[in-house]
């Protein structure tokens, strides 16, 4: 039997052909996989409408849906531990009674707005986390909620006079002024000076009430006056914040002091005691006063029945 004489060309030869046999294999099954993912997209793309497109790829789209998940978690945990839903049972106005009820509330409240705020900066890379009723009281001003805390918690629950001031705020408006007002403005601009006015007269009822409570019931329960006045400006600055939070989303202050509602922009100087950020003249702050003093008249019986009986 005679075998073939291999040689070093043979050989080479043989697997040569080999290797050009499967490269061949190989190329043709990286093009049929490309054809195959070139498919896909374009038949995934028949689905997606183009600014749906634009906005996966938008930075600002990404940041706020890390938000909304930063938010949704909150409020996740929130409805675990305390039992009720943050975005339909909880008040930031008045100061809701669940987080002034107890010292243990007040810190798991403070906890789930500290985690909520870490989600913000870490995986949302914000530099800040943006002002909010939540980070005013747990943030920037615990210290002076906590040493009130005793304070507010022996007013009475902000439900009980949630509906009066709601009612209140309707009544006290004056409909030919507000139409002055809102003169030359659109349907859309009309309807939000209109919600906004609405707003500040329910917080001026509010913490009208709500001081009225303190200066009875903290009188009541034996706390000093340095105490009952630092419950009173630990509210009151709570309120006066947010109206500054409220005005900047107006925008410039040229544009503000013709959009934001008179009656809110005279609340706000007033908590201030002075006439920042718009020109309130002495007309406007006596037109507050005036209609304070009808929220005052309507909430009056009710408040009085409810510090008498302590209902």
């Amino acid at each position: 039997m005679f075998l073939p004489k291999l040689t070093i060309e043979g050989v080479l030869g043989f697997n040569f052909k080999k290797s050009q046999k499967i490269l061949k294999i190989s190329i043709l099954v990286i093009l049929l996989l490309l054809c195959f993912i070139n498919y896909s997209q374009a038949r995934y793309k028949r689905f997606i409408k183009e600014e749906n497109l634009k906005l996966i790829n938008n930075e600002e789209y990404l940041i706020q849906t890390c938000v909304a998940y930063c938010d949704a978690q909150f409020g996740r945990e929130f409805e675990e531990h305390f039992g009720r839903s943050y975005f339909t049972q909880f008040f930031d106005f008045p100061i809701d009674s669940l987080i002034v009820s107890s010292i243990n509330n007040f810190n798991s409240f403070c906890s789930l707005v500290e985690q909520r705020s870490c989600c913000l900066q870490q995986e949302c890379l914000k530099s800040s986390v943006p002002a909010s009723p939540q980070t005013h009281i747990c943030l920037e001003h615990r210290a002076d909620f906590e040493r009130a805390l005793a304070c507010l918690n022996s007013t009475v629950p902000h439900f009980k006079f949630h509906s009066i001031c709601s009612t209140a705020a309707k009544q006290s408006v004056d409909i030919k002024r507000l139409a002055d007002e809102t003169h030359g403005f659109d349907i859309h601009l009309t309807e939000q000076y209109r919600q906004q006015d609405l707003r500040c007269r329910f917080q001026a009822c509010t913490l009208s009430a709500r001081i009225m409570l303190i200066n009875e019931h903290c009188n009541q329960n034996g706390f000093e006056e340095d105490q009952r006045e630092h419950a009173r400006r630990t509210v009151r600055r709570y309120y006066e914040d947010d109206l500054e939070l409220d005005l900047i989303e107006y925008g410039e202050t040229l544009n503000a002091t013709r959009r934001f509602p008179r009656f809110c922009a005279a609340f706000l100087a007033q908590q201030k005691a002075e006439p920042i950020a718009l020109l309130i003249d002495h007309k406007s702050s006596q037109i507050y006063l005036d209609e304070l003093n009808i929220l005052l008249k309507i909430i009056g019986a009710d408040t009085a029945k409810m510090i008498v009986t302590g209902m």
